[in-house]
């Protein structure tokens, strides 16, 4: 396949469902500018007011909606702004992470002591930690159990308590460059769900040998039967009000949100993994691990994914990014490692094999035990002189 990046962010031609316009833009940057200029906001505002007339519980005997919340700067504006600027009486529900962190905690105890009702699941350990490790030898996602979760486990609270609302956050497609089929619209279904956030792994594919039906029972996604059945719709706030992650980091600090110690790798990745000390402060272990899988399947990490997102916003210009990306995009975790070794069950040396089998070695080499970027690969390969890589789309 051809090799090259988006001239306005960091994001490559590598990344799952990107799509690219005549000028060598990809259709995150597209849509950045489009939210700008095309649409109207106001207008999805009012939609969104309708939907809470429709969804209101007429006696107040049970909950408005559920907002599936990890406690980051995202879920306070979301959870703050149903309550209050639209007067909902939302159920907050948390999926406990692989490895939570202090700091991730304390920012839940800090807004439910605001007047939230939630909800806390905890996966049977064995199990999390047996599809966890399934999702990282056999997809190279060690998220899987997690990303999985927030939607089943959360569909199934939904289910059994009546409750026809979800509010997810960011529609992450069209926002960060993929699919742009939900950008338009307000509400996702099951199939989207699997082929988009699962990759196109139904969860009864895992069903089997290694797990039972009961095993699995907060991962399983309920039938279209059953959905249309329970009458649940499934909504993401970008779609209502322009995604802003500076907004919502700031809303966030009101409320009396706290920002991760820099370099404090017992509790977090900051100024370690990433420039950003408020992003994925619930599950930073996990996100770090997951965007270095990322960068070693595509050849971008978590620098470029955020990097890009605060181009986009206009915070630094995009040689800026590119430092950025230089300096965290490879960063291996070993400064957790340990924590991922009991994480997944693995000895270290069955950790290493798994970790360089996922390298793609059409854009990655291997120097002094750590994996990076060819010396011929950089940020400035655009689509007049993008390059051919060995890639067979299989990472």
């Amino acid at each position: 396949m051809k090799l090259f990046y988006c001239k306005k962010c960091l994001m490559p031609s590598t990344r799952p469902r990107i799509q690219f316009n005549k000028d060598g833009v990809c259709n995150g940057c597209d849509w950045a500018e489009k939210k700008k200029t095309i649409v109207d906001w106001n207008a999805r505002w009012k939609e969104l007011e309708n939907l809470c007339d429709r969804f209101r519980s007429k006696n107040g005997a049970n909950w408005d909606c559920i907002i599936p919340c990890s406690f980051g700067k995202d879920s306070y504006h979301i959870a703050y702004s149903m309550k209050h600027k639209l007067k909902l009486n939302p159920l907050l529900v948390y999926v406990s992470p692989l490895i939570p962190t202090r700091v991730g905690i304390k920012n839940r105890e800090n807004l439910i002591k605001q007047g939230y009702d939630c909800l806390q699941v905890h996966f049977n350990g064995d199990i999390y930690n047996r599809l966890c490790r399934k999702g990282l030898i056999e997809q190279g996602r060690p998220q899987l159990a997690f990303v999985t979760g927030i939607t089943t486990a959360v569909l199934r609270i939904a289910i059994s308590l009546g409750i026809k609302w979800l509010m997810y956050g960011e529609e992450g497609e069209s926002e960060y460059a993929g699919k742009m089929d939900y950008a338009n619209k307000t509400g996702f279904d099951r199939k989207w769900a699997v082929e988009t956030y699962f990759s196109g792994h139904d969860t009864s594919e895992y069903i089997g040998k290694e797990f039972s039906k009961s095993d699995l029972k907060w991962w399983h996604f309920p039938d279209e039967e059953t959905l249309r059945k329970s009458e649940i719709y499934l909504t993401h706030w970008s779609y209502f009000e322009n995604w802003d992650h500076i907004l919502h980091r700031d809303t966030a600090l009101k409320l009396g949100f706290q920002k991760a110690k820099p370099g404090d790798a017992k509790d977090g990745v900051a100024d370690i993994a990433t420039y950003t000390d408020y992003s994925s402060l619930d599950d930073p272990f996990m996100r770090t691990f997951h965007t270095y899988l990322m960068f070693l399947k595509f050849g971008y990490g978590r620098g470029s994914h955020e990097g890009s997102c605060d181009i986009k916003a206009g915070v630094f210009t995009r040689d800026q990014g590119i430092e950025i990306a230089k300096k965290y995009d490879s960063y291996n975790c070993l400064d957790f490692k340990e924590r991922l070794l009991e994480a997944f069950k693995v000895t270290r040396e069955e950790f290493d094999v798994i970790v360089d089998k996922w390298a793609n070695k059409a854009m990655l080499e291997k120097k002094d035990e750590k994996w990076q970027l060819k010396k011929d690969i950089h940020h400035n390969i655009f689509i007049e002189n993008a390059i051919d890589i060995n890639y067979d789309g299989k990472y």
